[in-house]
């Protein structure tokens, strides 16, 4: 498999195994050890840095949000730089950012920046998020 298609099919398991099925095991398998989470989330909970900072993250986001779902809209991938495009959507059944309440609906557009190294995603970028 050559290095892009590698890269986009890392990415798509994240989506569709972490995110989707609610599969943390995929973490060690397609992030660095030393992944770093910029943006986002991370501007209001703090780093998300490695794997057991992607781990709690993930955790967390699940545990607020009932009925996660992530749907790649647009995904392109040059070198070792993706951009992603996709749409989050659920209901909170618990505050995950401080601000939301119960039954609120989550429907999020966004778009992250990955950089891979060495064959695993090693850094999230959050360039877009409208709510």
């Amino acid at each position: 498999m050559d290095p892009e298609a590698h890269f986009e099919a890392l990415i798509r398991r994240w989506f569709n195994d972490g995110w989707n099925q609610k599969d943390s095991s995929v973490i060690p398998g397609i992030f660095a050890g030393d992944y770093l989470a910029e943006g986002g989330a991370a501007k209001q909970l703090g780093a998300i840095e490695g794997h057991a900072g992607l781990i709690a993250y993930h955790t967390r986001f699940h545990a607020a949000v009932k009925d996660l779902h992530f749907e790649i809209i647009a995904l392109h991938v040059c070198g070792d730089i993706a951009m992603v495009e996709y749409q989050i959507t659920g209901v909170f059944r618990s505050a995950l950012k401080g601000h939301e309440e119960v039954g609120d609906v989550l429907d999020i557009t966004a778009v992250d920046v990955y950089r891979i190294e060495a064959g695993r995603i090693a850094q999230r970028m959050v360039a877009y998020e409208q709510a």
